[in-house]
């Protein structure tokens, strides 16, 4: 399926699971920035962070349990007594804990390239998979269309387990820098499974099949805007600044071919400044009311 032919332009991203654990805490000033994948756990507690799910929605506090104390939930949601007990326990360390819940997530996009370019130093990406002033991306959970605690993860209320990212920028990616000498080694590495194809199907098209990447988008979620539903699944459309990314020539995400860090190199745009706003107006309205 061709990325770009999907509706409104958004790009349903094909996501890769990690293998790290990252737990779903804001690091102090000063230490690594740490972006989480988007497992229906750490999406949880990003709702929680920018108001998406209501802390006074008794349905939304189950589909946090089932989703993060799955054993708990088994054990005591037929227990009214007891449930009432956890359910207020849980929405006090929630309301304790939600801001100092992170925001950042990294998520994966497989691409393609074609031919080096000798003048550029770059890979130009296939037209199937380049990005051209792309604002809005699809990013689904690691979880998404299976089962959480033996209910299926897109069915929890409070909880979509997508998102529909919508960027402060757009973004456009026709070609990646790279430099000779990595791009010689990139090109021998897929030119192996190519080479042992039958002399009839070794074509420039399936040539390109074998140039794979994937590039690492790094993200923090400003603002929850509302649910949407597309292609018939419940989504969470929300705000956020691109921080940067990364492109990698395997799929375990080990040989960096080029990064760009935006958040370092631009200013703070009239757009993101809007969002800000409006963001502390709603939680200041929330505190008073």
């Amino acid at each position: 399926m061709s990325f770009k032919k999907l509706s409104n332009k958004i790009i349903c991203l094909t996501l890769i699971l990690f293998t790290a654990n990252i737990y779903g805490i804001a690091h102090a000033e000063g230490e690594a920035r740490q972006y989480l994948s988007p497992s229906l756990k750490n999406l949880s507690k990003i709702y929680w962070k920018i108001g998406g799910a209501d802390l006074n929605n008794d349905e939304h506090l189950d589909s946090h349990l089932l989703i993060n104390e799955c054993g708990i939930y088994q054990n005591y949601f037929s227990d009214d007594f007891q449930w009432h007990k956890i359910r207020n326990t849980t929405r006090e360390s929630i309301e304790n804990n939600k801001d100092a819940y992170s925001t950042r997530i990294r998520y994966v996009q497989p691409i393609k390239f074609g031919a080096y370019d000798f003048d550029s130093n770059a890979f130009k990406v296939l037209d199937d998979y380049d990005f051209k002033g792309i604002r809005r991306f699809q990013v689904l959970s690691n979880e998404f269309e299976k089962r959480i605690c033996n209910r299926r993860a897109e069915s929890l209320p409070g909880f979509p387990s997508g998102m529909v990212v919508e960027y402060t920028r757009p973004f456009t990616l026709t070609s990646v820098p790279v430099s000779p000498d990595l791009a010689e080694k990139y090109i021998e590495e897929k030119r192996e499974p190519f080479l042992k194809l039958r002399r009839a199907q070794q074509t420039e098209e399936r040539l390109h099949e074998f140039r794979d990447a994937y590039i690492v988008f790094e993200a923090e979620i400003l603002r929850y805007r509302n649910e949407v539903t597309v292609q018939s699944y419940n989504m969470a459309s929300v705000y956020a600044r691109m921080d940067g990314y990364k492109i990698y020539a395997d799929r375990d995400l080990t040989q960096l071919l080029h990064e760009k860090l935006e958040r370092r190199k631009t200013p703070i745009s009239d757009f993101e400044k809007q969002l800000r706003e409006k963001y502390k107006s709603k939680m200041e309205a929330k505190d008073l009311s």
